[in-house]
């Protein structure tokens, strides 16, 4: 049975209990980014399918006219202050990875990161002798890369078409014992 956020299945062989359920995508699917996983019962298992998001944002941020800008808009709420620029965007999971690409002529380094922000620091002069620039320059420009692991809600399996593509479900439930002097069709 389809649903709006899931496809359910349900057995009927009076388990006991579920000994594994392995859900995949055959390559039609792969190639178009879905992935899924279920959520196993006795009666009833729910698979849920999802697109696969890209592993990292990127974008072109830059301070001009007296404004930081994120040309389209994948990072927004900026905050300057001794040198650090934060600037929030979408969960990207804890952790993670950050590539710059400078194009100012001021230094870019990575700072502190949470799963919704990321903080630059802008620094003037050779290594060694790095001072963290004061206040916002135009000079101040760089392409960041954020990486991590984005969080998305379940797709609608409706929304899924594909003449070819098949989800392949393999599973073991453990049948209910038989009590004992019973057939399996008086039990």
């Amino acid at each position: 049975m389809t649903h709006a956020d899931h496809i359910e299945l349900q057995h009927a062989v009076g388990g006991a209990r579920v000994s594994f359920m392995q859900i995949g995508v055959d390559e039609t699917y792969a190639a178009l980014g879905l992935r899924c996983g279920a959520s196993v019962g006795i009666d009833i298992s729910k698979i849920y399918l999802y697109d696969e998001p890209a592993d990292r944002i990127g974008d072109y941020v830059y301070y001009a006219s007296g404004a930081w800008h994120s040309e389209n808009g994948v990072f927004g709420g900026f905050t300057f202050a001794g040198g650090l620029l934060t600037m929030t965007h979408e969960d990207m999971g804890t952790g993670g990875e950050v590539a710059l690409a400078n194009r100012g002529n001021l230094l870019a380094q990575v700072g502190a990161l949470t799963a919704t922000t990321t903080q630059l620091g802008f620094y003037s002069g050779a290594y060694g002798s790095l001072a963290a620039a004061p206040s916002p320059l135009t000079s101040m420009r760089v392409y960041v890369t954020r990486f991590g692991r984005r969080v998305v809600p379940p797709v609608s399996p409706a929304s899924v078409s594909s003449s070819s593509g098949n989800l392949w479900v393999r599973g073991r439930i453990i049948p209910a014992p038989v009590p004992a002097g019973c057939t399996a069709e008086e039990s």
